[in-house]
């Protein structure tokens, strides 16, 4: 019988032994005193062992839940903890302590192997094991100091206020106007120079008054307006070049029907200020159309004539397709570029001066603002710019 009992204990002692390995480190309230929480290397933080897991740790360091696939307890933003994603900081995670907020007082400080209230007071628990995750730091203390993770009437009072106040400020940003203000050139190509600036004065009507200083270069002039997206990508379409030359066209595609408005880059005081075209042709994009009905943008006159519009083989971004155009008014040629978009729009930059382009730059949340375009030589380029302060 002993025989077999030692046959018995030999085949158990590698699987008791196991389950103890299996814990990373465990949580006492002194060296060599009492066993609070084990943690083990898969995640799971126990009492005992081989007892029931009592948290989960996720693998990504980003939750905290009691069962793997269970609820959410515990969020992690950087080092901030919530609730969930989009509830307000119950605790901030610095070097080595937890605090409320990353200005207001030490909850708990932690420095291997000794958890404590400050860094100037005795020990309360004691890691017998490998330093501590940050991770891992939090599911012990939500264990042993659930209230650390419990926010006052007065506390969740002041959060929800500053999670108010902040969402308000971040709505007012990005319902800023992007597009106005001086930007800095941080690169460019195709451009006569790669630095330089980008000053975008408040709109006026539906457009804004654009000027290019290129350092070392000619300064060019334009006009934009500002296009929103369906995913609410924010373009700034801009006819620029040879200052005071540069008219832009924003044309309705509705088959072989085009429906446009002139916007022109050198007065743009009066907010109806702009012109208006349409024009009648084939569904194609392809050949000449009539104008059925124009206005000019500065004195409003009435004008008839044709447009042949011709696509041609120049690659971009966003599926654009580039086109010439040629207007014939009066007898009198009149020469411009245009992209279509995949809203079925027709960007139109018209100039009678030596420079042309047609730009689309997406203006980011942070101030960028980059993009392609091309010019009256069929030459592609870009900018990348960047909003300056003040």
């Amino acid at each position: 019988m002993s025989r077999y009992l030692h046959r018995v204990w030999c085949l158990a002692l590698p699987i008791a032994c196991v389950a103890i390995a299996a814990a990373q480190s465990e949580i006492r309230n002194q060296p060599g005193g009492t066993r609070l929480l084990c943690i083990d290397a898969d995640g799971s933080i126990r009492k005992e062992p081989t007892g029931p897991r009592v948290l989960f740790l996720d693998p990504d360091g980003k939750s905290i839940r009691k069962e793997p696939t269970g609820p959410l307890i515990l969020f992690f933003d950087g080092d901030s903890v919530r609730e969930n994603p989009n509830g307000p900081r119950i605790a901030f995670l610095d070097e080595r302590s937890v605090r409320r907020t990353p200005t207001s007082p030490v909850l708990m400080d932690y420095k291997h192997p000794d958890i404590c209230p400050t860094a100037n007071d005795k020990r309360e628990f004691f890691v017998d094991g490998p330093d501590l995750t940050k991770h891992q730091l939090v599911g012990v203390l939500y264990l042993l100091k659930p209230k650390l993770f419990e926010l006052s009437k007065e506390e969740t009072d002041r959060l929800k206020k500053e999670m108010d106040t902040n969402a308000k400020a971040e709505e007012a940003r990005l319902a800023a106007d992007r597009a106005v203000g001086k930007f800095d050139i941080l690169t460019a190509d195709g451009a006569p120079a790669s630095s330089g600036t980008v000053v975008v004065a408040p709109k006026k009507g539906e457009s804004y008054q654009v000027k290019f200083s290129h350092k070392g270069g000619p300064e060019w002039t334009g006009v934009g307006v500002q296009f929103v997206q369906k995913d609410q990508d924010r373009y700034f379409w801009v006819a620029f070049g040879t200052p005071q030359t540069v008219g832009l066209g924003v044309f309705d595609i509705k088959g072989g029907v085009l429906e446009g408005k002139w916007y022109n880059g050198w007065s743009n005081e009066d907010p109806k200020n702009t012109g208006m075209e349409n024009l009648k042709g084939p569904e194609s994009l392809d050949g000449e159309f009539t104008i059925t009905a124009a206005k000019t943008p500065h004195d409003g006159i009435d004008y008839t004539g044709t447009c042949v519009i011709k696509p041609f083989d120049l690659s971009f971004d966003n599926d654009y397709k580039p086109y010439t155009l040629t207007w014939t008014i009066g007898g009198k040629p009149y020469t411009g570029i245009g992209l279509r978009t995949r809203e079925n729009k027709l960007y139109v930059a018209m100039g009678s001066g030596e420079a042309l382009n047609l730009g689309s730059f997406k203006l980011g949340t942070n101030g960028e603002m980059i993009g392609d375009f091309f010019s009256n030589k069929k030459a592609k380029g870009y900018y990348t710019t960047s909003k300056m302060p003040g």
